[in-house]
Formats: C-alpha cells, structure tokens, sequence
C-alpha cells in the first residue's frame, strides 16, 4: 500500500456526565408566630453515577419574610458546598458532589408580620454540560403558617382626683398596637360607672357609639406602631366613696400580652 497512512479509521466521543440531583426543604416549624426567628433547611443530595461538579441552587423566600441570616453548611466526606450567597430574600450557592453524597445548607429569616400561609420552594440544577435524568425531583417546597399577633394596649386618666356631685371631668384614653402584626376588628368598649353619666365623647380613628352609660369604639385595623386617643366627659351623679372605671381594648388578632387590655383609673367623689 503506497499510503499506509489512512489505514485506520478513528471516531472520538465524549462520555455524559450524568448526576441524579434532588433537593428537599423543610421548615424548622410548620407554624410559627408573626415575626418569630425560622429556620429552613435544604437537603442537596447526589444519585450519581457521575460527580456532580459545582451544581447550582437558588431558593427566593416569598415577600414578607425577613433578611436572611445565620448560614451554615454540611457535607458528606469530600463534598462541597461553594460560594453560598445571600441577599434580603434569595440564598443561592454551588455544590460539587460525588455520586453518593449529600450537602445541607441551613439558614434563618424572620417570619412575615402579616398572618397567613407562605409555600417557598427552592431548585437545583446540574452545571452546564451534565445531564440530570430526573428533574421531577429538582425542587422542595415547605409550607408555613404564620400566626399574626398584636400586642394591643390601653390606659385611662382622669383630669381629676376628686369629684363633686353635678361637677364634670374628662377622661383620657390612649391605646397603641406593639405590633408585630396589623390588629383587625378592633372594638374598645367603656363601661360608665354607676355614680357617673357620660355627656361627651370624641375619638381620633374609629366609629364612635355612646350613651349615658356606655361607650364602643370600632375600628376595622390599627397597623402596628399605630395608635389612637379618647376623650370621655363625664358628670359626678352621686357623693362619697370612689369610681373606678375602666375601658378594654380585644382584637380578632391574637395578643401576646392581654395584661394591658385594659386601662383603668380611680377618683374619690366628695361628700
């Protein structure tokens, strides 16, 4: 043969890299109170059979939830868990991990003011250029329901000490929402006590109702941080002996602190 040189034929292909990524997320409480400090954790696991090399996760938290905080990693013998980062909502990173392995990167956010149910789900994805037979297990989804709560308070003073029968005084009222959470349905109600009579009465927000004996005051919401006053006059109908009155403040929102609920004050009347 005079060219011996294209005698052999050659053909070169590349071998797939193929890594059966999955993730699973869980919650360290399935519900929790408006506000709270949560946990999630996510389970980056390799089925292989090759190495999965620098696979990406992303996981962006639903609007609400606090910055993410407190990142921490672990990896089975020779993994990795590579250039995690975080930003107010979005915790995303790489892993690189051989058929067999799995990474879990756990972190922490505060919960949502606002009550309600909030579904996160958070995806990996093989690097470019490998092949991920199973995509259907590429995410994990967790589930948390969020308890709003509002730490409703109220107090009462007099703008006298002692009353004299037929003389008028005022009361006061100021009450506030701690938060973390907007207070709903709000309704501040007054009892007046026997020995006096209400003539007047004026609010700063709500819908007003009285008469000589009672006062409501409605609201549909009072946003955390926010607040309002009362003014109540009030005419002494009998002498001798003390008047305490008292006014309450109840919500449909949970209130962590029901000991301030309730604002009351205490005149003597002359004789």
């Amino acid at each position: 043969d005079p060219v011996p040189a294209n005698n052999t034929g050659t053909s070169t292909i590349s071998r797939a890299i193929v890594t059966d990524l999955s993730l699973s997320k869980v919650a360290g409480s399935t519900t929790v109170s408006s506000a709270a400090t949560l946990t999630f954790s996510l389970v980056i696991s390799n089925a292989g059979p090759s190495t999965a090399t620098t696979a990406t996760f992303v996981d962006t938290l639903p609007a609400g939830f606090g910055t993410i905080t407190n990142i921490q990693s672990a990896v089975s013998a020779g993994g990795q868990v590579q250039a995690v980062t975080a930003s107010a909502s979005i915790i995303a990173g790489s892993v690189t991990l051989a058929a067999g392995q799995s990474a879990t990167i756990t972190f922490q956010v505060t919960a949502p003011t606002a009550g309600g149910s909030y579904t996160n789900t958070a995806t990996v994805s093989p690097a470019t250029g490998a092949i991920d037979p199973n995509n259907a297990n590429n995410t994990g989804t967790a589930t948390v329901a969020v308890n709003a709560q509002a730490d409703l308070a109220i107090s009462k003073t007099a703008s006298t000490a002692v009353g004299t029968v037929g003389s008028t005084f005022s009361y006061a009222i100021s009450f506030s929402n701690a938060g973390p959470s907007a207070a709903a349905n709000l309704t501040l109600t007054d009892a007046i006590t026997s020995g006096l009579t209400l003539i007047g009465a004026t609010t700063s927000v709500g819908s007003l109702q009285t008469s000589t004996s009672f006062l409501t005051v409605t609201l549909a919401s009072l946003a955390s941080g926010a607040g309002g006053s009362i003014t109540l006059t009030v005419q002494v109908s009998q002498v001798g002996g003390s008047i305490t009155n008292a006014i309450q403040i109840t919500s449909t929102t949970a209130d962590p602190v029901p000991a301030n609920n309730t604002g009351t004050s205490t005149i003597s009347r002359a004789i």
